[in-house]
């Protein structure tokens, strides 16, 4: 479980101002300082001690699984980790509903913010597992909306945030310059309104800077190990290379234990990401450049690139987590637009159902309620270990679960990278060399 680490980088902020201080924090410093009031206020109040507590009766299920789970926070550490976590979950909804009536209308969008707000893998990731993806989502959903609106300083000030959320939102520094760059309507002295622009922007970067800058260095050490060595899985087509998956005769079998075939397969991908990325901000650039758009067009156009860049950063990782999808969902919400209904509604649904499925396949949803079940008493722990242990030994049933989630996830991510570009870029271009063809006398 990572929760104890997660109230443990908190708890590092509170006594030496450094989320990395307890060696459990791996990713950029921002969760753990807007955790830090609320863990500041219960040592406080109780001590320090009040936050973990051990419990030996979980012990049979870390020997059977080799998880280290006889530790868990308090439901008090628990709540002061998720409480920014849980806000920005409110706060994504309250974007998409502006998003779309901005599109729309009054009264309408409700089914959107349902969609989010009361998705199982959303609610999983944040209130009960307590990953930040949802507060990098946020900021960048934030980011998109100032930019549309052409306010650069906030978006470059909310865009910079969210590096320091979660630090794959990097990638979109080059789209959001590229529509910066569209942005000034042809014949309004247009070089000045860039470079104005342009300044603002970098400014509110810059200001997202300062408040980390004293632990800049652990923080890009912390992405670089992040980027380590491949271990193959997660929500991947990767998957079919992870040691747990199932092995089946031929040359599958072959396949999946080559490990050159494995490197050649990510190489493809990670190569495909970087030609998506250059795409994009390529598409986004052409898509709002020389014509009057409107702030709902440039909201859908800059979602697309974001969604494309995010496609771009998931396949880049040899085992993309559950949580991780949990970025990719508001951004395919606010590109729908320029998608069909059935693809963005099956999309949404399959991306959610592979998530919550892997989530659910670690060690059963009961394991992750092992404070509620301390509170209970001990009946109730040996209960869940009981649960716990008996779904953790059928001969290869996590496995199975793990390679069907990854195929049918990593495959869904794909086709929305692709499908997306062709949206942004591609289809525009090929529709405007038509009507340049036919404006010339051709077919």
């Amino acid at each position: 479980m990572d929760t104890p680490g997660f109230v443990l980088s908190s708890v590092s902020v509170v006594y030496s101002g450094n989320p990395y201080a307890s060696t459990t924090w791996f990713n950029p410093p921002l969760a753990p300082y807007l955790a830090e009031p609320f863990v500041a206020l219960i040592t406080l109040l109780s001590g320090p001690q009040s936050l973990l507590i051990s419990v030996p009766a979980i012990a049979p299920v870390a020997v059977a699984t080799g998880v280290d789970a006889a530790v868990f926070p308090t439901s008090a550490a628990l709540l002061a980790w998720k409480l920014p976590l849980i806000a920005s979950d409110f706060g994504v909804a309250l974007l998409l509903l502006r998003v779309v009536r901005e599109r729309s209308g009054p009264g309408s969008g409700e089914w959107v913010v349902a969609a989010w707000f009361l998705n199982p893998l959303v609610i999983w990731a944040s209130s009960v597992h307590g990953e930040v993806d949802t507060l990098a989502v946020f900021f960048v959903l934030y980011a998109v909306v100032l930019s549309a609106h052409q306010r650069w300083m906030a978006a470059g000030l909310a865009l910079g945030v969210a590096v320091f959320a979660k630090g794959y939102p990097l990638v979109f520094l080059p789209l959001f310059a590229a529509a910066l760059m569209a942005s000034i309507p042809t014949g309004s002295v247009p070089e000045r309104g860039r470079l104005k622009n342009l300044g603002r922007w970098v400014i509110g970067l810059g200001v997202s800077v300062v408040p980390f800058l004293y632990i800049l260095p652990q923080t890009a050490a912390a992405l670089l190990a992040k980027a380590g060595s491949p271990t193959y899985g997660g929500i991947s087509v990767l998957a079919v290379f992870n040691a747990a998956s199932p092995r089946a005769a031929g040359v599958y079998a072959t396949l999946t234990t080559t490990a050159s075939d494995s490197m050649i397969a990510f190489g493809v991908l990670r190569s495909l990401a970087v030609i998506a990325v250059i795409g994009a901000t390529v598409g986004v650039y052409v898509r709002l450049h020389g014509t009057a758009v409107s702030v709902a067009d440039r909201t859908t156009a800059l979602a697309v690139a974001c969604l494309i860049g995010g496609v771009a950063i998931f396949v880049s990782d040899s085992a993309p987590q559950p949580e991780n999808v949990v970025g990719l969902l508001p951004l395919l919400l606010v590109a729908a637009p320029l998608f069909s209904n059935r693809a963005v509604k099956t999309s949404f649904a399959v991306l959610t159902a592979a998530g919550i499925a892997m989530y659910w396949s670690f060690l059963t949803p009961f394991g992750m309620f092992y404070p509620l079940a301390w509170m209970l008493g001990a009946p109730t722990v040996s209960w869940v270990n009981h649960v716990a242990i008996a779904y953790v030994e059928v001969p290869g049933l996590r496995g199975a679960i793990w390679l069907i989630s990854g195929l049918v996830g990593g495959s869904t991510v794909l086709y929305l990278g692709a499908s997306a570009s062709l949206r942004l870029f591609l289809r525009p271009a090929w529709q405007r060399l038509r009507r340049n063809w036919s404006g010339n006398g051709g077919a």
